[in-house]
């Protein structure tokens, strides 16, 4: 019986790292993917909640044509920008889970098969795309998170400004506002190094 299970241990031996390491490349890739869509997320009850608060700021002020002008701005940018996010954030994540997983699942048959020239080609065209794949849609969803928070900013400051009174209620909206934002940016930014992550991992198959 041994004459048997020798020549395959070290096949063995050599496949199992690998292979649970791609696993969990792979699992971490599609944990952080809703990571990031539930941060974004979180952002429209804390938003909606401020703007509430804002709302009746403006109520109580005598020019009512401007203060309702104020806050519908500052609603339509939301929405805009609630709008912008959401579609950067496919644009990051569903071509790069696309592209994941069909590297990792070359990757596995390349672990299984290590000698198949076929198959190494398969995963070279696969790695290729991985290696590129976050770069322009992270860099677009960064400078959509800056342009959001600018316009945002903007918005809330003519509020405070047409109402002394509001002023802390629209610091507040500003800094949640931030806060929430940054948190999707962070998140996205992990998805995207957990990515490259599985694309370093992947490269060092034979």
């Amino acid at each position: 019986m041994s004459r048997f299970i020798q020549p395959l241990e070290p096949r063995t031996l050599f496949t199992a790292v690998p292979a649970t390491t791609l696993i969990s490349d792979e699992l971490q890739i599609v944990r952080q993917a809703i990571t990031t869509r539930a941060a974004l997320s979180a952002s429209v009850p804390l938003v909606n909640a401020d703007n509430k608060i804002l709302k009746a700021d403006l109520k109580g002020l005598s020019n009512k044509a401007q203060n309702q002008a104020l806050g519908k701005t500052l609603k339509k940018d939301e929405s805009i920008a609630l709008a912008t996010l959401r579609a950067d954030e496919t644009l990051l994540l569903n071509p790069s889970l696309a592209d994941a997983r069909h590297a990792f699942v070359a990757g596995i048959q390349v672990l299984v098969h290590p000698t198949s020239a076929k198959l190494q080609a398969k995963l070279a065209v696969f790695l290729s795309a991985l290696n590129t794949v976050t770069t322009t849609p992270l860099a677009n969803l960064n400078t959509a998170a800056n342009a959001v928070k600018t316009t945002l900013a903007t918005d809330l400051s003519a509020i405070a400004s047409a109402d002394p009174s509001a002023a802390l209620d629209a610091a507040k909206e500003d800094g949640d506002i931030n806060t929430a934002v940054g948190n999707f940016v962070t998140a996205a930014q992990s998805f995207a190094t957990d990515v490259g992550t599985l694309a370093t991992d992947l490269a060092t198959l034979p």
